[in-house]
């Protein structure tokens, strides 16, 4: 549905090769009717000129493509019209063969409701002030006027409003579509949050639950103490600072903590710096390093020469170093 109302109504589907072969299926037809009725009992090249005229124009009109045609074919197409008028107003008696002349007209209402709205309205403009001028100056009766115009200016009217009417179904449907594709990505977007809270909370649950049975089976608060330090830590880890849960750092951040360090991770969850394998070991060696006090690992926001700094504070004193993307030390001070 969405490639019928949509994709192809930049061109009104006149760009599409049915309609090709739809309009040059009409020319036969009317062969056909005018020799049932009689029209070709004088055939001669003035007769054959507004089919094969006609015939031209429909095939300006198709023209492959989703868009508007391009001013000079749009111009060929009213060029066409305007010749098969003056032929079949010349040559042809208006009523015998009037379809030849709506047929006309219809490639100018088409032109319009295909896209090329100035164009269009000109070569109607101009193909009904020669008919309206052919009535005056024949001095036409006025019956014969109002059925030379009437079906024409029916046919243009009709290009009009298709024009319009497509346009307003169109947008409404892009709109639709939007409201559709949005949703769909806020549902998407939702599942996806969801399933990462569900797998981040099992994960927890994973490095929680052999502390906590522990607990239940009742053994002694005193002896799990470091064994709660290091876990309370390691959850703590996984919230705050989820761009460094890696092996390397988490192995070697419980080791410091059972040794009694206190370890500090700070992460950017909006901005966070993505970091290299080497910049993970450099930080993982600086962690290890460390045998008393605290050590504060921080990943810096974008646009810095470091993406992270570690930050060891001891009782002689505090030591910061500054890691670039690669994992060199770019300053410790």
């Amino acid at each position: 549905m969405g490639d019928l109302t949509v994709k192809r109504t930049g061109a009104t589907w006149l760009g599409i090769p049915t309609a090709r072969w739809a309009l040059a299926a009409i020319l036969p037809l009317g062969v056909a009717w005018g020799a049932l009725t009689g029209a070709f009992a004088e055939l001669n090249l003035v007769r054959i000129l507004p089919y094969a005229v006609l015939l031209i124009g429909g095939y300006l009109l198709s023209a492959p493509g989703n868009q508007p045609l391009s001013p000079p074919r749009a111009v060929g197409v009213v060029a066409a019209a305007l010749a098969a008028d003056v032929l079949v107003l010349r040559a042809l008696t208006v009523v015998q063969d009037s379809w030849l002349r709506s047929l006309a007209y219809y490639l100018v209402a088409l032109l319009i409701a295909r896209g090329n709205s100035i164009i269009g309205g000109i070569g109607a403009a101009v193909t009904l002030g020669y008919g309206l001028t052919w009535g005056v100056l024949t001095r036409a009766a006025p019956d014969a006027v109002v059925e030379l115009l009437a079906v024409p200016l029916i046919a243009i009217v009709a290009g009009v409003i298709w024009r319009v009417v497509l346009r307003q179904m169109v947008a409404r449907e892009r709109l639709d579509r939007a409201d559709a594709v949005r949703a769909e990505l806020q549902a998407r977007a939702d599942a996806e949050a969801v399933e990462a809270s569900r797998r981040e909370l099992a994960e927890i649950a994973r490095q929680a639950r052999p502390l906590l049975d522990r607990i239940v089976a009742g053994e002694p608060l005193g002896e799990l103490r470091v064994d709660l330090r290091v876990t309370e830590g390691a959850i703590r880890d996984r919230i705050r600072s989820p761009g460094l849960q890696r092996p390397i750092l988490t192995d070697a951040i419980a080791e410091r903590r059972r040794a009694g360090v206190d370890v500090l991770l700070l992460g950017e969850h909006a901005t966070e710096t993505p970091l290299t394998q080497d910049c993970i070991e450099t930080i993982g060696a600086l962690i290890a390093e460390a045998d008393s006090g605290r050590v504060t690992v921080r990943i810096l926001p974008p646009g810095r020469d470091a993406v992270a700094s570690v930050v060891h504070q001891r009782g002689d004193g505090v030591r910061r170093t500054m890691i670039g993307a690669d994992g060199a030390v770019l300053a410790r001070v």
